[in-house]
């Protein structure tokens, strides 16, 4: 395995499903991660903090400094 995917293997069991995992670079603007959230399906109004298990696997996004990171269930 690649070593850049190491971390991700390590995590798997963080993950009770299968789903996928999507990192997009989007910058600091809030409107762009809206904007992504939207492309997604989801309705940045309705948006709030959960975890994999509030969420009932159907999306969760978060942001690192310009990175947006999007989880969804398969």
């Amino acid at each position: 395995m690649d070593v850049s995917l190491s971390a991700y293997e390590r995590a798997q069991h963080l993950f009770p499903d299968h789903g996928c995992l999507t990192w997009i670079r989007t910058g600091t603007s809030d409107e762009a991660f809206a904007g992504l959230v939207r492309g997604f399906g989801g309705d940045p109004a309705t948006a709030h903090r959960a975890t994999w298990e509030d969420a009932d696997g159907i999306m969760l996004a978060a942001r690192r400094s310009s990175w947006s990171c999007f989880t969804r269930g398969a």
